[in-house]
C-alpha cells in the first residue's frame, strides 16, 4: 500500500487509495482474463 507516491498518499484519505487499489487490481485481472479468452 506504501507504493503510491508521497503526495498522493497525502491528498487521498487511506481509504480512497486502499479502494482505488482494489479497483484497480480487479479491473486488470479481469482484463487479463478477458484477454486469455477472447484472444485464443
Amino acid at each position: 500500500m506504501k507504493r503510491l507516491p508521497f503526495a498522493s498518499g497525502l491528498l487521498l484519505p487511506s481509504a480512497v487509495s486502499r479502494v482505488a487499489c482494489v479497483l484497480v487490481l480487479v479491473g486488470a485481472l479481469w482484463t487479463a482474463i478477458h484477454w486469455a479468452i477472447v484472444l485464443p
